[in-house]
Parts: structure tokens; sequence; C-alpha cells
């Protein structure tokens, strides 16, 4: 089971309060963790990171979703490749 399936649900919830906590926690796993996520992991935690792009409650979260992608995610920084 993938780290990050916890707050697939976030995104679906209308609450701000709900989507402020997922994405801080998907922020946490990315930051701290990111090299101890398996690999067949990654494509959660990028679309993970691609959905709270899309949600409209929150703007701010929204914004840095997107930063997220294009500066972390496309890098692929604290990822080895094997």
């Amino acid at each position: 089971m993938c780290v990050c399936v916890c707050v697939c649900v976030c995104v679906c919830v209308f609450s701000e309060a709900v989507v402020r906590s997922g994405f801080q926690s998907l922020q946490l796993v990315t930051a701290d963790f990111l090299p101890a996520i398996p690999h067949s992991c990654l494509s959660t935690c990028v679309d993970m990171s691609g959905q709270y792009g899309l949600q409209t409650v929150d703007i701010n979260i929204s914004l840095t979703s997107i930063g997220l992608l294009v500066s972390g995610w496309g890098k692929g920084e604290g990822l080895e490749c094997h």
C-alpha cells in the first residue's frame, strides 16, 4: 500500500481545513521521506500533487502543489535511478 493513499480522500472533500491538513501530510511525506517511498508509490505521490493543484478550495495549496510538480518532481530530487 502506498504511503500517499491516505491523503487521497482530502482532495474530494470540500472542507478547507481537511484539504489543508491532507496537503500538509503530502508535503511532509514528500519533503522528509521521499527517498524511503517505494518506487511503485511515486506515481501516486505525483498524481496526488496534481490533484491538489486542481482543487479549488484553497488557491495557495493549488499554487504550492503546482510548484512542487514543477520544481521538486520535475528534477527528481531525492530519487535515485536504479
